[in-house]
């Protein structure tokens, strides 16, 4: 996956990558990896995804690669931007790139008041714009592959056949986590497509005709909070 990082005219970070969410919630967690690095408000950093006319390359989502190959990429595209601007920031400040360091959207001497913003280094007049932008590319050589387990307790009623999930136990190895709560809640989420697709969801067609008479959520069972457990 390749990742373009890029400075703004007006001082914002700007994202360009081949993956494109489907709510997994990629532009979070993207941002806050520039964002950690660059100490500015997430907010500030806009991610553009899966645009072909900008982004010539990309893997596209799947298989929760996203987030592994393409957060690796934006990782070491914003070091590496970051070591342009503090390029540019030395002649702006007559310093040492060596003694220049980045927090809070500004580049400034390390143990000094002397700095520079990204919105004033974007607008130096003469500035090398190749500087401003930075590219990575990142292929892991092979998959990860980790482990998770799920324990359903659920009781059945004999005269109903109504199914109550009593219990729901989940332990995954993740490893590193770069946004917990946004992982917990893709978590969530699966088990519930889980849970609809083994007690609820089917595609009925018709014997006689093969029409699809489950097409509408009237009559196709999707599960709702009610029918699954408390995580």
């Amino acid at each position: 996956e390749t990742a373009n990082v890029a400075l703004d005219p007006n001082g914002d970070i700007s994202i360009l990558i081949g993956t494109q969410s489907s709510g997994q919630g990629h532009q979070t967690a993207y941002a806050q990896i520039v964002a950690e690095q660059f100490g500015v408000p997430p907010e500030r950093v806009h991610v553009l995804q899966g645009d072909t006319d900008k982004i010539a390359t990309g893997l596209g989502t799947g298989g929760s690669a996203s987030i592994p190959s393409g957060g690796v990429s934006v990782q070491r595209a914003t070091h590496e931007l970051g070591n342009k601007l503090k390029e540019l920031a030395a002649q702006a400040l007559e310093a040492g790139a060596g003694d220049l360091e980045i927090a809070d959207g500004r580049i400034r001497i390390a143990g000094t008041d002397r700095s520079v913003s990204f919105a004033d280094l974007a607008k130096r007049p003469g500035g090398d714009t190749s500087k401003m932008n930075a590219s990575a590319t990142f292929a892991s050589a092979d998959g990860t592959y980790p482990n998770g387990t799920h324990l359903a307790e659920v009781e059945i009623d004999p005269s109903t056949g109504i199914i109550k999930i009593v219990s729901y136990v989940i332990v995954d190895d993740f490893g590193v986590t770069l946004n917990p709560l946004m992982l917990a809640g893709q978590v969530h989420g699966g088990a519930m497509q889980g849970i609809g697709q083994a007690l609820m969801e089917q595609a009925v067609y018709s014997p006689t005709d093969g029409q699809l008479v489950t097409g509408t959520f009237m009559d196709y069972a999707m599960p709702r909070a009610a029918d699954g457990p408390s995580f």
